[in-house]
């Protein structure tokens, strides 16, 4: 059950990522956080808002609980129960995250919120075999990270029509040239490609495989499409904190030194705990920039960090 209760935290914060109206907190911050009071999470990360939630199961009924906590106001704005069956897939998740984008009065651009729902999946295995995945991955280990791939890679043979699995093998190949996990750099980055390619044709796409893709084209030095995808990805994710790091990582390199030190900007902004390679990000950019005195200042950040 804690399993599934970190999948759906994850797919809630995926759904708001890619929401220009709104500017949730990265993923990696609010795990941080995770059991933290809400008046205590807020007041360190400067939030007007907590969401907050629990699931308990009963044999194959599942009750989700969410509250919503204003912080500069003052108690609870909205509550909801959700109950569905783990047989049902993601027909209930869908209709939990849109009960939650209209609670946050969330302005959505036209067509945007039909097209940052999953496709659901109808099956308890598909749902299985994704949250195994997702428990793999964040392990951040070379033997976990295979593991996850391998899960991922079947997931998209038994729906090849949803982008989920190609999307989480991309970012599994990602990972793996990142951090030097890869027996055979080169066979790693055409999987890479090759994974990104899949997820990004499809209709659900999210726009995480466009991030790692536009990452892998620097690496190979192809800047005309690493500017192109990078900014596919920024507008199909505004406000996710990995997506404008790593765009503002491929501006740097290609010299848009602008570019990205407003989106290194946002990208700390999204994620209060950020990890150090933001922050070199925009160091660089700065000093590149001839704003000596304000990078000198990040760069000392970034090594508190």
């Amino acid at each position: 059950l804690q399993q599934t209760a970190i999948g759906l935290r994850l797919e809630i914060q995926n759904a708001l990522a890619q929401l220009s109206g709104v500017l949730p907190i990265a993923a990696a911050t609010a795990s941080a956080f995770a059991g933290a009071a809400s008046r205590e999470t807020a007041q360190s990360l400067g939030l007007r808002y907590v969401l907050q939630g629990n699931i308990r199961a009963i044999g194959r009924q599942v009750r989700l609980m969410l509250e919503l906590y204003n912080h500069r106001r003052g108690g609870v704005s909205w509550s909801q129960a959700y109950d569905g069956s783990l047989d049902d897939g993601f027909e209930f998740l869908d209709q939990m995250m849109i009960r939650i984008v209209r609670a946050l009065d969330v302005k959505v651009l036209s067509g945007e919120q039909a097209r940052i729902w999953h496709k659901s999946f109808s099956d308890l295995k598909g749902i299985r075999v994704q949250y195994k995945g997702m428990r793999e991955f964040f392990k951040m280990s070379k033997e976990c990270m295979r593991t996850a791939r391998e899960s991922f890679e079947s997931l998209h043979d038994m729906h090849p029509d949803v982008s989920i699995g190609a999307t989480w093998s991309t970012l599994c190949h990602w990972f793996d040239l990142q951090r030097g996990w890869a027996d055979d750099r080169q066979a790693t980055a055409a999987a890479a490609v090759r994974w990104a390619n899949i997820a990004i044709a499809m209709e659900d796409a999210d726009g995480q495989a466009h991030t790692a893709l536009c990452h892998v084209h620097l690496m190979k030095r192809e800047y005309e499409m690493t500017e192109k995808i990078g900014e596919q990805a920024i507008s199909v994710r505004p406000s996710c904190a990995n997506a404008n790091g790593f765009y503002a990582h491929c501006r740097y390199f290609c010299g848009s030194l602008e570019k990205a030190i407003y989106h290194a900007r946002l990208a700390i902004r999204f994620s209060p705990a950020y990890p150090p390679m933001f922050a070199a990000v925009l160091a660089g950019a700065l000093h590149a920039n001839g704003d000596q005195e304000t990078a000198i200042a990040v760069a000392k950040e970034g090594q508190r960090i």
